[in-house]
Parts: C-alpha cells; structure tokens; sequence
C-alpha cells in the first residue's frame, strides 16, 4: 500500500516523504493514543475522536515527520536508518521542508487547544535543537539520549492526553516518568547499529561514548526502572487479571536484551538493526499492556 501510494507522488517528491520515515509513523501513534485513551476513561464519543485524529495527524506527521526530515537534512546518512533502510540521498530543500511542517503543525495545533499547542511547541524546539548546528544535541552524549526520551516517551503520550482538554492527573502523571525511562531505554539501542557512521560524521552519541556493553548494560536498567514504575502504578490503582500483561511484557524485553548484552561482541549490524526493531516491537507492547491494565 505504501509503495503504491508513492508510485503515485511525482518522483521529485519521493525523498521527502521517505525523509518523514512514515514506518515510524504507527508507533508514535500507539504512544500518543495511551495518553488520550486513559484521559478519556475509554469512553471516547464520535466527535472526540475526530478532534483526537487531527491531533494525531499534527503531532505524527507534521511534528515528527517534519522533525525527523529536519534531522536527515544535516546527517546526509548513506546506510541504513531507524525505520528507513537505504534511505534517498537528502533533497537539496529537506531541512525546508521538514521547518515547514513543523510550522505548519504548530499553526495547526492551536486549533486543537492552548495545551496541545504548548506541548507541540516543547517538542518542535527540543527536535529544532537536536538536529541544527551549531546547538545540534545530537552530536552531545546524554542529551542527544534525554531530547529523544522526553519527546518520543513523555511528550508523546502527554500530547494524546492534553489533545482532550482534560486536565492532568492520574495515571498520566506517573506514567510521564515510566515513559521518560522507557524512551531513555528503548533509543540509545538504536544508535548501536549506525555507531560507524556517526562516529565518521562527527557525532558523539551515547552510545560511542558508552560503547555496545554499556550502552546495553544503562539501557536495561532504564527498562526495568520503567516497568517497575508501571507496575507500582498498576498496582495501587489498577491490580486484577489483566496486569498480567505488563508481566508478560517485562519477558519480552528480557528476551530481547540479555541475549543481546550476552553476545554484543560477536554480533554484526544486521542482528543490532533486527534487535532495535524488536524494541520497537517492545514499546507497541508495553502501550498495549498499559491500556489493559488500566482499562477497568
């Protein structure tokens, strides 16, 4: 379906939509719809529903994919990246392109409300930042990890949450801390695979700064952390038979991280590349669980 859709866009415009990593797309869209889920109890009415899909479409499209198009424009990658495998050498216009739907997306926002609007625009600067020089986060260990983790883990979910105009509480308040640790978990796994061609750019990740081991070694601790908050969470408010499913989720994230850290010296990029779509897998999950748990 993708590819058909493509094979309808002019074949100049091609490099730019590939740039906005549409294969990123769902995931986002799962995280932001924890959010807005638990701040409607569940009980969602047509017309929110409607409201909350255009709130998506700004944050998904036009706020990440305009961010992650911004950040393609100043890396010039030639591999393989997150959720785009052998990408298009950057469109001379991509850094313009991804500003003007993140502006765009802002302008948009303020339909949704004033909060939505302040949330997009926290995350619209921190993704500004990340990517341009001279700030460029990405190319600072620790911040490029913690601009990652605040807006694909806790604004994310919080945007789905203020997209209805309900005021914050439980459970999004401590869940913002779970997230928080999730993303610091679930990102730095990535930048594993594409050490070689940040290094040769310049760029000091945290995982060149950390190397495999200790990448592997902080990332796990940063997932069990996460779960642990979830579960004290689910415990206090929530406990019943379905909390199995956060259970059955920390399994799974052993899974994929202990025979990972087991072998990180032997492995090769392609087992790093499947591994950090298996963590992808792992937040679709969590998300999942999350709403189980918390949907009495």
């Amino acid at each position: 379906m993708g590819a058909r859709i493509l094979g309808m866009l002019p074949e100049s415009w091609v490099p730019y939509v590939l740039h906005t990593r549409p294969g990123a797309w769902p995931i986002v869209f799962a995280h932001m719809t924890v959010g807005y889920l638990l701040a409607s109890g569940m009980r969602v009415t047509l017309d929110d529903v409607a409201v909350y899909l255009c709130a998506a479409v700004i944050w998904v499209v036009f706020g990440n994919g305009g961010g992650v198009a911004l950040n393609s424009a100043f890396d010039h990658d030639t591999g393989d990246i997150t959720f785009l495998e052998n990408p298009p050498p950057a469109p001379r216009y991509l850094a313009h392109f991804g500003l003007a739907l993140m502006g765009s997306g802002l302008a948009l926002a303020l339909a949704i409300g004033t909060r939505f609007f302040l949330v997009s625009l926290a995350a619209g600067l921190a993704g500004f930042f990340y990517s341009v020089p001279p700030v460029r986060f990405k190319k600072r260990p620790g911040l490029d990890v913690m601009t990652n983790a605040l807006v694909y883990g806790s604004l994310t979910p919080l945007a789905g949450w203020v997209a209805t105009d309900r005021p914050l509480g439980p459970p999004m308040t401590n869940l913002l801390l779970a997230y928080l640790l999730l993303g610091w978990g679930s990102v730095p796994p990535g930048q594993i695979f594409q050490m070689e061609e940040d290094a040769a750019r310049g760029d000091r990740t945290w995982a060149l700064v950390l190397g495999k081991k200790g990448t592997l070694r902080l990332s796990m601790l940063a997932i069990l952390a996460a779960n642990g908050v979830l579960l004290v969470e689910v415990a206090k408010r929530y406990w019943g038979p379905r909390s199995i499913g956060l259970l059955a989720v920390l399994g799974f994230w052993c899974a994929v991280f202990v025979p990972w850290y087991k072998s990180y010296a032997t492995v090769g990029s392609d087992y790093e590349q499947r591994r950090m779509y298996l963590v992808a897998t792992g937040l679709a999950a969590t998300d999942a669980a999350i709403l189980l748990a918390m949907a009495g």
